[in-house]
């Protein structure tokens, strides 16, 4: 064959090597289109071959991969979802992706790579609205979290963006809910329901919850009965009800609507767990124990042993509350061998860290510490743990590991008045009297009622300092937040006797002596003061009644002889 013959033979196999490529491509693109067209029609199956299909030829085509990880999602398979999306994310990281990355984590517990793609997105190129969504996003992690002001914080921006989404007005709700500002998550849900009237039934529902927080029954009422007349199979509605009627001592309607309950959820262990568990939401403590207990006694479940143990501790039955708590720890490490705590496992020790130190002996308070210190470690900007720990070490006497913990809250947590005053009593058993007087004058500056650090710094300026012009300024302080407080007027009086402001001292020497008559050093005080100032009889008085209270008091006696010249 001649040279001529084999370049149009070459040509001619490139030619239809073109086609083939050409073909395969416009093939994989039908597929592709096919796939998203039947994720749209809800097909999620057909989309899933679909978008394989097209895959196998383009695997890192964003498109296929992030409609293929939506038809995943759809299908609850979080993890195959997760594997296509991280695909897609190596191509093109776009807000509606991080959104649906955000999404997947959260259904596979993972909140801590959830909230980074939140926060990648909020940092995002995206539009005022696709940002929103991500604040909305960050903001129902944070929920999840219990971090409730963070959550409204970014709600607030979401809203911002879209002000009439009505999902970001329920998740508002709920976080004010969750804060105990039942009020602010009546007008939210309103709000959402507004917005979206196909929301009624669990928003109805929702309403009658914060109307039940918020002490306004007959609102709550018509709200359950609402949400049941949308759904007359809405089991947590007849709860709800029930619940209401409990509270207004109606327990015939009561019983009524528990037996609704029951009917749609029959009264197997799990029912009376939930019982249990809503009786604890509603903050019904006795109630929740009997109901968990029930449950308990015929099945038994970790989780509601861990319900049972928050029962107890709070209704203070903390000895109670350690041995559930002890329970719930051995049947995770029984159930999963080798178990590793994580920070969703942090409230769980904290709270059993909080039991123990309320029970209080010296055991306990070696268990208490071990508890918050795992929490320390799975959560470390959880600041109420280290208070937590400088107080078991205060007890103990620790004081440089308690200085250290007060110290490391305060780092988080520089507003919390109640660490300085902790941190100053430390000082004072070490004897650091500048060091505490320091950390008290942090405390009443952050909260100029704080009656425990005036008094402190009263008393230290008085005993130790000697200088009565501050210990008088500290007492007078006091005496404006709690005009009752009689040991404040009678050191306030000390305060000007040792001024030498006799007269000064008088008026609230009086006020001691009318509501502690038989304070001694009070009447004795007095007695000076009026002997100091000239007045002979005054001071007889008083020091006759300081002798009625003790007659070998030698000051008074000294002073009714030192009348008489």
């Amino acid at each position: 064959m001649t040279q001529g013959h084999l370049s149009k033979a070459k040509l001619a196999g490139i030619l239809i090597l073109s086609v083939l490529v050409l073909a395969g491509i416009v093939y994989s693109q039908d597929k592709l289109k096919a796939g998203i067209e039947a994720y749209k029609k809800g097909d999620y199956d057909q989309a899933i071959y679909l978008l394989n299909q097209h895959l196998s030829q383009v695997p890192y085509d964003y498109d296929g991969n992030f409609y293929l990880g939506n038809a995943y999602f759809q299908k609850k398979d979080w993890k195959e979802a997760l594997r296509v999306y991280q695909k897609a994310y190596q191509k093109k990281a776009k807000p509606e992706l991080l959104y649906q990355l955000g999404l997947t984590c959260i259904e596979l517990g993972d909140l801590g790579q959830a909230a980074k793609y939140a926060e990648q997105g909020i940092k995002s190129k995206g539009t005022r609205s696709e940002i929103g969504q991500m604040n909305y996003l960050l903001a129902r992690i944070q929920f999840q979290q219990k971090n409730y002001s963070e959550a409204d914080k970014n709600l607030r921006m979401a809203l911002a963006a879209d002000p009439n989404n009505s999902s970001f007005y329920k998740l508002l709700g709920d976080v004010n809910y969750e804060r105990n500002v039942p009020s602010l998550a009546i007008s939210e849900y309103n709000q959402a329901l507004k917005l979206d009237p196909s929301l009624a039934e669990e928003l109805h529902y929702r309403l009658g919850r914060a109307y039940f927080l918020n002490r306004q029954f007959d609102e709550a009422l018509a709200q359950y009965k609402l949400a049941i007349q949308q759904d007359s199979s809405f089991a947590d509605a007849y709860l709800g009800l029930g619940n209401l009627y409990y509270w207004g001592n109606k327990f015939s309607e009561a019983l009524w609507a528990y037996e609704q309950y029951l009917r749609l959820k029959p009264g197997d262990p799990s029912v009376l767990l939930n019982l249990g568990k809503m009786y604890f939401l509603s903050r019904q403590y006795d109630q929740a124990i009997e109901k968990l207990s029930s449950a308990l006694s015929a099945k038994s479940d970790r989780e509601g042993i861990y319900w049972l143990a928050q029962s107890y501790q709070e209704t203070k039955k903390y000895t109670e509350a350690e041995k559930q708590y002890a329970l719930y720890e051995n049947l995770i490490l029984e159930s999963e061998p080798g178990y590793t705590w994580t920070k969703t496992d942090t409230e769980f020790w904290f709270k059993r860290g909080v039991t123990n130190f309320y029970i209080g002996d010296s055991i306990s308070l070696d268990l208490s510490a071990k508890c918050f210190t795992k929490a320390a470690e799975l959560d470390p900007g959880n600041s109420e743990t280290y208070s937590y720990l400088g107080l078991i070490f205060y007890k103990q006497k620790k004081l440089p590991e308690a200085v250290d913990f007060f110290k490391r809250k305060i780092a988080l947590d520089s507003s919390s008045y109640n660490t300085y005053t902790n941190l100053a009593y430390v000082y004072i058993e070490n004897k650091k009297t500048d060091s505490a007087i320091w950390a008290l004058e942090k405390s009443v500056e952050l909260k100029p009622d704080n009656l425990k650090a005036l008094g402190q710094l009263a008393w230290i300026n008085m005993a130790e300092l000697k200088n009565f012009e501050k210990s008088g300024y500290y007492y007078e302080k006091i005496i404006e937040v709690d005009s009752t407080d009689c040991e404040a007027k009678g050191y306030l009086g000390l305060s000007y006797l040792m001024q030498k402001k006799h007269a000064a001292a008088i008026p609230y020497l009086r006020e001691a002596v009318k509501c502690k008559p038989d304070q001694e050093q009070f009447n004795l005080w007095l007695a000076q003061a009026f002997a100091l100032t000239g007045q002979k009889e005054n001071a007889r008085q008083y020091y006759r009644r300081v002798l009625q209270i003790n007659p070998n008091n030698k000051d008074a006696k000294d002073g009714l002889e030192m009348l008489e010249f």
